[in-house]
């Protein structure tokens, strides 16, 4: 029954019910799993009706700038895994200066 009130209150606001793991995830703000009556209301408010073209762009907008650092975040990974590999066989070499080239490989 209260589900049933609260369907048709969601669709009386233009927020279709069909998704709504998805709802409760944009209007907890604060990310905490909960969702109290004050963020309820704000964000069913901010959600009704159709999207406008200026949170569609926003939208848009903000996932190119979040590809863009996660490209960013790959390529200095890439450049980390360089480095490192680097080190590595710089190491090696010194071992191999050191104790040998058979005692190095030994002990790999």
């Amino acid at each position: 029954m209260e589900e049933d009130k609260l369907s048709a209150f969601m669709e009386s606001l233009g927020i279709s019910t069909d998704d709504v793991w998805t709802l409760f995830l944009l209007i907890d703000k604060d990310d905490d799993g909960l969702v109290d009556i004050e963020q309820f209301v704000a964000g069913c408010m901010q959600l009704r009706g159709p999207a406008k073209s200026l949170q569609v762009a926003k939208m848009s907008y903000e996932n190119r700038i979040t590809r863009e650092q996660i490209k960013r975040i790959v390529d200095d990974m890439d450049e980390l895994k360089a480095d490192v590999a680097k080190l590595v066989e710089a190491r090696e070499r010194k071992l191999a200066s050191v104790l040998g080239p058979q005692a190095v490989s030994e002990a790999l």
